[in-house]
């Protein structure tokens, strides 16, 4: 009934392209779907009386972006206000992997253990603190917080803060801007959907919907340029990593308020300097230390292992073992990189068996660095 009276209201005041119509029944559309884990990421209600006053044309939104704001309304109501929780099937296997991959890293795993034990327990849903990485180039820690989220099975993020002019990353430019976008909460949560297996809702759910926590890795924190004023890329970080304002955060281009309390939240930086006191207040602090000889070829083994095991890993039969006695030490990503390269070359010879020879490549010419790091 109400939604009948709302299209009475607003039919002659939209164009059939601009209108956005709202389900017949909002009772049955709000209800929380079945099976898993679920999160109301927005109020239905909350959703009605935006649609109603955008179809009233009593917004704010420019002529060129009421298209774009239209599509937006409809894919909110596509996907209803609930997104997944993602949990890890077995926690133990995630620790596991995680000291087994990355044994320096023990201080921050045992953050993830300590979460991770909670969250079994506790009858409310717990993100995973906010972490802060501190340690020296090539320590791991990029490759660390990209193997938690995927281990976690919680989709990852990445923000260049060393890339950030202003304070729009997570929550969008304003509107009143001619090229004005969501940030990157909205995004993520409200408006990404995932069609893969992983995320797949059960039997009679097409599991299409987003998930509600999201892993945001903030690399390069201490590298961010800042500015006096409102366009300080840190600024937002503040509401975001406090549970109870992110709960009520509100997208500047769409203009929408949702729940962002779940996101998790993991940061590297080679140091501490430049990084405000009142964001260190807000984050848990580790400090990685350099890798023991032993624990780097720990490292650099499970890191080969975990790219043997993969689609184009398994195409080769083997890898020699000095590969990694050669490569330990190295930066992970630069591990990867390296016998990625040398799978290339050994498919290029006709081998399925990848040697040193080939992980190390063309030598460099005269006077040139090594293509170690």
């Amino acid at each position: 009934m109400e939604s009948n009276a709302w299209q009475a209201n607003t039919i002659k005041r939209s164009t059939p392209n601009d209108r956005v119509v709202l389900p017949t029944d909002m009772d049955l559309w709000a209800e929380q779907p079945t099976g898993g884990t679920w999160h109301q990421v927005f109020t239905p209600a909350r959703l009605l009386q935006a649609v109603s006053d955008f179809n009233a044309g009593i917004t704010n939104t420019d002529r060129e972006n009421r298209p774009r704001d239209a599509a937006i309304f409809r894919n909110l109501i596509a996907e209803g206000p609930w997104r997944r929780v993602a949990r890890p099937a077995d926690p133990t296997a995630v620790l596991g992997a995680l000291r087994s991959e990355a044994p320096h890293m023990g201080a921050a795993i045992e953050v993830v253990a300590e979460y991770l034990a909670l969250n079994a327990i506790s009858p409310t849903l717990v993100r995973l603190p906010p972490m802060l990485l501190v340690g020296t180039p090539g320590v791991g820690k990029t490759y660390f917080a990209t193997r938690l989220a995927e281990l976690l099975g919680v989709p990852l993020h990445l923000a260049d803060m060393s890339a950030q002019q202003t304070n729009s990353l997570l929550h969008g430019t304003e509107r009143h801007w001619a090229n004005t976008t969501p940030g990157l909460l909205w995004q993520s949560i409200c408006a990404s959907t995932s069609t893969d297996d992983e995320y797949a809702g059960p039997e009679g759910d097409p599991g299409t919907r987003g998930i509600a926590n999201p892993l945001i890795l903030l690399d390069e924190l201490d590298k961010v340029s800042r500015r006096a004023g409102r366009y300080d890329p840190l600024g937002p970080l503040h509401q975001a990593l406090e549970v109870s304002t992110a709960r009520r955060t509100t997208d500047q281009s769409i203009g929408l308020t949702f729940d962002a309390s779940l996101v998790s939240y993991v940061a590297t930086a080679n140091r501490l300097s430049g990084i405000p006191e009142s964001l260190l207040s807000r984050i848990t602090l580790v400090h990685c230390a350099e890798p023991s000889p032993a624990e780097a070829l720990a490292a650099t083994k499970a890191a080969i292992a975990k790219l043997m095991a993969s689609e184009l890993g398994r195409s080769f039969k083997e890898i020699d073992r000095a590969v990694a006695v050669t490569l330990a030490g190295v930066p992970l990503r630069r591990v990867i990189a390296l016998v990625t390269a040398g799978m290339a070359r050994a498919s290029a010879a006709g081998r399925r068996v990848v040697r040193l020879a080939d992980v190390a490549g063309p030598q460099p010419g005269p006077g040139a660095a090594p293509n170690t790091h």
